[in-house]
């Protein structure tokens, strides 16, 4: 359930954020880009991954509510996981930039799930 519903939600927020940015450019032309089909694809491919990724890593935190019965454990777990992918260190690098930190951290989550 955890998996399907942040793949659902992260799918969902980006499709509603990206419809909203699109049609706010076509009226003030933020971006000078035009949006094509071969870079909504990609985009769209980008937004998948990242999705499935994402929706493994969130089951990391699920082995602390079995282990310790503990909500405040979770929420700690969670925190210190997504600040590791996602703190920039030097202002531009992230370890979420490094592609195998977060395959190894999905399948650490699908191998807790099972």
């Amino acid at each position: 359930m955890v998996i399907i519903f942040t793949l659902i939600n992260i799918i969902l927020v980006n499709i509603i954020i990206n419809a909203i940015f699109f049609i706010y450019n076509t009226f003030a032309h933020v971006v000078p880009v035009n949006f094509d089909t071969t870079l909504l694809v990609k985009h769209l491919v980008s937004v998948i991954v990242t999705a499935i990724s994402a929706s493994c890593i969130s089951i990391i935190p699920l082995y602390f509510v079995m282990r310790k019965y503990s909500v405040p454990t979770t929420i700690v777990s969670l925190i210190i996981v997504i600040s590791l992918l996602s703190s920039s260190f030097n202002g531009s690098f992230m370890f979420n930039d490094i592609i195998s930190i977060p395959i190894a951290l999905s399948i650490i989550g699908l191998g807790i799930a099972y």
